[in-house]
């Protein structure tokens, strides 16, 4: 198992880029982090309701929940800045290039998560709607796309003779599987329902993996 000193060490690098939440300037854990007292919820217990079981169509109901346009701007442009920091970053070090990549995961679902009780009305329509290329959704759509790009490409950093991948295989399966999946999207791309239908609950069981690993918030 990696060290706990070595897991503390890179985290202690990586702090400007933890304490950056995209839009409140929170702690990442203060919502998404895995801990053994009850105060810390799992990610997937967090949104577990919201984002593995909202609507599989967009209703009427859940485009009159959409944001108002500035504000959908705004959380768009965000995620964006927090993208262009996280990428900008060089980590230190493997245990380095999974702590970002969780802080990628928690933006991206907290992005997703925005509005709270109304989330799962907009969630469907996020999945779910045709949309045009200028529209706020497909940008939105082409955002966290690119985030999930961001991610694979911190997490392939990690090298196959690392001791991480003996110490999570777990980890670095669900890695697998996005990677693959993201894979076959770039090389003929699918409706995002079917792609973003696969690769959501891979981020949030890896976002919980790697809480439970000990590169989640501190």
């Amino acid at each position: 198992m990696l060290r706990a000193t070595t897991i503390k060490h890179s985290r202690t690098t990586l702090t400007p880029i933890l304490r950056v939440s995209s839009r409140l300037a929170i702690p990442i854990h203060r919502t998404l982090s895995t801990s053994k007292t009850a105060s810390r919820p799992a990610p997937t217990r967090v949104f577990s309701n919201t984002l593995r079981g909202y609507s599989t169509a967009p209703s009427e109901a859940a485009i009159d929940a959409s944001e108002p346009s500035q504000d959908a701007e705004q959380a768009v442009a965000a995620l964006v800045d927090f993208l262009e920091k996280a990428r900008s970053i060089n980590p230190p070090d493997d245990a380095g290039r999974l702590i970002i990549s969780y802080a990628i995961i928690y933006e991206i679902i907290r992005f997703l998560a925005r509005h709270g009780e109304g989330s799962e009305a907009y969630l469907a329509v996020f999945m779910n709607s045709e949309a045009s290329e200028e529209s706020i959704f497909q940008r939105a759509r082409n955002t966290i796309l690119q985030g999930t790009q961001l991610l694979v490409s911190r997490f392939s950093g990690v090298p196959a003779t690392s001791p991480l991948r003996n110490a999570h295989p777990q980890l670095f399966g669900l890695f697998g599987a996005l990677e693959v999946l993201l894979m076959a999207h770039e090389v003929e791309p699918q409706p995002w329902r079917d792609f973003w239908g696969r690769a959501q609950p891979l981020l949030l069981d890896l976002a919980a993996q790697l809480d439970e690993a000990g590169f989640g918030a501190d």
